[in-house]
């Protein structure tokens, strides 16, 4: 199935989520970022422009302890000013890691007045009534999209990142077999939770292309016999095998090296490791 994010900006990858019942869940996850500049001030692209926006990772683990005195319910017209706070975390945190200019508090109160009346958001709430995370799920076309994902640092690790999960996927699940979430590759802590939640079936990848010649600063990303580019951040959270694989990627284009080659590489170094084996 596919399904048009208006702006198309992103690789895109469509996953497929087998439920504990057997259920199945196409997941689509974009890998890979190609939006040109804005400008000088405000460079790579400004999240707020597109109608699906970026997940932002929740560092945890099922074998964390649950907080039952979090508790996730379904937001309203007066959780507002709670939703904006946390809405205006999310995208303040992550327009530091990419090295954008932030945004006022205020920016955001267009756009959550109108999430409130038309998407789904859910709300994690302590005991003592304290917003500590959200999740908002859209419906788009006939399809159901988690469009973000958010825990305040300090409740992280507690399993609430999975409960707000939980609970847009039994909405969901109530009404199409089918939910989709985008991911930007640069943000691996993301793509970590997601992946640790099973959404690791690749499908689909969707290309896009720069109008305005300078695409800013960018790495090349290698996907089958083809290099793609991806913008770097100003904070990235590489693993140091995955930035060491990103360095001699780039080396080896900057030397002339093509996708092709590069596979074909991969090939002998997997066949020489499986006779081996």
């Amino acid at each position: 199935m596919l399904v048009a994010l208006g702006k198309k900006h992103y690789i895109q990858h469509r996953v497929v989520v087998k439920f504990p019942r057997h259920q199945l869940i196409s997941v689509a996850i974009l890998s890979s970022p190609l939006d040109p500049l804005v400008n000088a001030e405000n460079s790579l692209y400004n999240p707020m422009d597109f109608r699906a926006e970026i997940l932002e990772e929740l560092a945890v683990g099922d074998n964390m302890p649950q907080d039952r005195s979090v508790v996730v319910r379904e937001a309203g017209r007066g959780d507002l000013e709670e939703f904006i706070d946390l809405y205006a975390e999310f995208y303040s945190d992550l327009r530091l890691r990419q090295g954008l200019k932030q945004h006022s508090r205020e920016k955001y109160r267009g756009d959550v007045e109108k999430y409130l009346s038309r998407d789904k958001v859910f709300l994690a709430e302590t005991d003592r009534g304290e917003a500590i995370g959200f999740i908002r799920v859209s419906e788009r076309e006939g399809c159901y999209w988690i469009e973000e994902l958010y825990v305040k640092p300090m409740y992280r690790g507690k399993g609430v990142g999975r409960r707000l999960v939980e609970k847009a996927e039994n909405y969901i699940k109530e009404r199409d077999s089918h939910v989709y979430i985008m991911v930007l590759p640069q943000d691996r802590r993301a793509m970590s939770f997601w992946l640790h939640h099973s959404y690791s079936l690749l499908n689909t990848v969707e290309l896009a292309k720069s109008l305005k010649g300078d695409k800013g600063e960018t790495r090349p990303v290698p996907l089958m016999d083809s290099i793609l580019e991806m913008y770097r951040w100003a904070k990235e959270d590489y693993t140091p095998l995955e930035k060491k694989y990103l360095e001699l990627v780039e080396e080896f284009q900057r030397k002339g090296g093509g996708g092709k080659e590069l596979l074909e590489i991969f090939v002998k170094a997997l066949e020489q490791y499986l006779s081996k084996a």
